[in-house]
């Protein structure tokens, strides 16, 4: 690929109650023309999870990662504030709103789990309103992500499940960040590199217990509202990707694809990785960037 010179620079986007960090990763000669890539992480990640795409990215265009509320340095203030600033409806407004700050336009939309729920939310948010919103995104890809809980009962279990995680976050924060790759859902058969797994772990330890844990209150799975019969007005193509072997959110996202309109489905794809589970960007990050660079 040749060497090239990757540039960095820092953003601060001021919201009521809550400064957003953003970092912008970018090589020689992009052009402004381009389509921007904005990458939105997963719970317990931060604008530095997908920095290893951003670099690889950067040879095409300007890559803008978003701490998203609650994580890295995007945190509310006061603390005790968090939980209702932290809100499903009111993280879509700030994403609107940093766009504009930022001044972008045509927008390929990067979410993974949390951050791609935050993108669905932010797709139907677009399509409802009369605004510029519908300018801002130009294609959108999703990876390992859904758009809720259909049923109260579904949504309540869900919360209290959460809840449970919650107090080992507040209680033992070392344990939470130890033992979070153990869980079931990213067994997986081709497991990050080294260096990546490590980055991770270091990224959940220098998350703050309490700000990680009202996030999770407010913009939890059971705690976001269900996005699935308004998947319909979406108006922006869909790139989902699941891994192979993550069968719970393959058969989600199979299902998500059905739910657009059939302009837009026509237009979208589900990409299913082999011998991949649900952090794809980690596992297998060449398949997420040839998607990404596609859509470029």
């Amino acid at each position: 690929m040749g060497e090239r010179l990757i540039h960095t620079r820092e953003h601060t986007i001021e919201r009521p109650g809550l400064s957003y960090h953003v970092l912008e990763v970018y090589g020689d000669g992009i052009s402004d023309e381009t389509p921007p890539v904005v990458m939105l992480h997963g719970f317990a990640g931060s604008s530095q999870s997908m920095v290893h795409l951003a670099e690889e990215l950067a040879s095409q265009t300007r890559v803008f990662l978003i701490d998203l509320a609650g994580h890295g340095a995007s945190l509310a203030s006061p603390k005790g504030s968090a939980v209702v600033r932290y809100s499903t409806l009111k993280q879509a407004e700030d994403l609107h709103h940093i766009l504009i700050k930022l001044e972008l336009y045509d927008v390929i939309l990067y979410g993974y789990s949390m951050g791609g729920r935050l993108a669905i939310q932010y797709l139907v948010r677009s399509a409802s309103n009369d605004s510029d919103s519908a300018t801002r995104i130009k294609h959108a890809v999703l990876e390992s992500t859904t758009f809720g809980l259909e049923t109260k009962s579904d949504q309540s279990a869900r919360r209290r499940q959460d809840d449970e995680l919650v107090k080992s976050i507040i209680s033992n924060m070392e344990e939470f960040v130890q033992t979070w790759d153990e869980k079931p859902v990213f067994r997986t058969s081709t497991p990050p590199t080294t260096e990546l797994s490590e980055l991770s772990k270091k990224i959940r330890a220098t998350q703050s217990p309490e700000h990680l844990a009202a996030s999770l209150i407010a913009f939890g799975t059971g705690a976001m509202p269900y996005a699935g019969d308004k998947l319909g007005i979406v108006n922006v193509p869909i790139i989902f990707i699941t891994g192979e072997e993550d069968t719970k959110f393959t058969e989600i996202n199979s299902r998500m694809m059905k739910l657009l309109n059939d302009e837009i489905r026509s237009e979208s794809e589900h990409h299913i990785i082999p011998k991949a589970g649900h952090r794809v960007h980690l596992e297998k990050p060449e398949s997420v960037l040839e998607l990404i660079s596609k859509t470029l």
